[in-house]
């Protein structure tokens, strides 16, 4: 995309999907799946054979915070229909089933996988229990399963729901990591966005495009779009949600300070 090398992860657990460049300080990696933990997806660079953590894009060895990570690539969420609309001309990767007549053996094995899938993931996304009991951090300021826009500037974290931005008039502008930022929802086109804003001024008005009354802004990159709660808070535990001024210090055994 736009000449980079960039490749999408995707983890049902933590109903995420991450963009990032695969590389790190240079080097060209070759990422597999390995497995989860925490509710994340790990991958393998078969290069080291080191894991790599979905949410950091850091290799495990390395920690959060390290940088030697991927360069996250920015990602929203939207429906398809607010995307067949913003990107009339956008190309979608879609992984057809197999027809039966090409090939029976294939067709009943990816449809019965996609089943047990379809049976896990549901039930996982509609109720409040687990699938693994992997996670070491607990927060109840939202529902386990609530969604929200999870994002880091230097070693400063927030998470914002859809609803609470909705309710401050689809637009917020604040600071984290020593950056003027802008959270937004855009109603035509359904999708909370995250953007950076370096005029100097308040944004009152921003479209889906990031054009907005201070001229055109960029992406936060770093944007984990649309996560679960328990998953987002439990790989960062300090991270204030909606703007709280909560930073909680009590799992810096486990993950350092931030």
């Amino acid at each position: 995309m736009g000449g980079e090398n960039v490749i999408l992860t995707y983890c049902g657990m933590t109903h995420l999907g991450a963009g990032y460049i695969p590389e790190i300080n240079g080097e060209k990696l070759d990422l597999e799946v390995l497995a989860q933990h925490g509710n994340n997806l790990i991958m393998r660079d078969e290069g080291t054979g080191e894991p790599i953590q979905q949410m950091y894009g850091t290799r495990e060895c390395d920690g959060r915070w390290s940088d030697n990570k991927m360069q996250a690539w920015p990602t929203f969420r939207m429906p398809f229909s607010a995307y067949a609309k913003a990107y009339p001309d956008g190309k979608v990767f879609l992984n057809k089933i197999v027809p039966f007549s090409k090939n029976p053996v294939l067709w009943l094995w990816d449809n019965i996988v996609e089943i047990v899938f379809l049976w896990a993931m549901v039930s996982h996304h509609r109720t409040q229990s687990l699938l693994t009991s992997t996670m070491d951090v607990d927060d109840d300021r939202l529902m386990r399963k609530e969604l929200v826009w999870g994002f880091t500037i230097d070693k400063d974290s927030m998470a914002y729901t859809e609803r609470y931005i909705k309710e401050q008039g689809n637009i917020i502008n604040t600071s984290t990591g020593g950056r003027d930022i802008v959270a937004a929802y855009d109603p035509e086109y359904e999708s909370v966005n995250i953007w950076y804003n370096d005029s100097g001024k308040p944004i009152k008005k921003i479209d889906f495009f990031g054009k907005s009354d201070q001229g055109e802004l960029k992406r936060v990159e770093t944007v984990k779009a649309g996560l679960y709660w328990f998953v987002w808070i439990n790989y960062y535990p300090e991270s204030q949600l909606n703007a709280d001024g909560v930073v909680n210090t009590e799992f810096e055994h486990l993950f350092g300070p931030a």
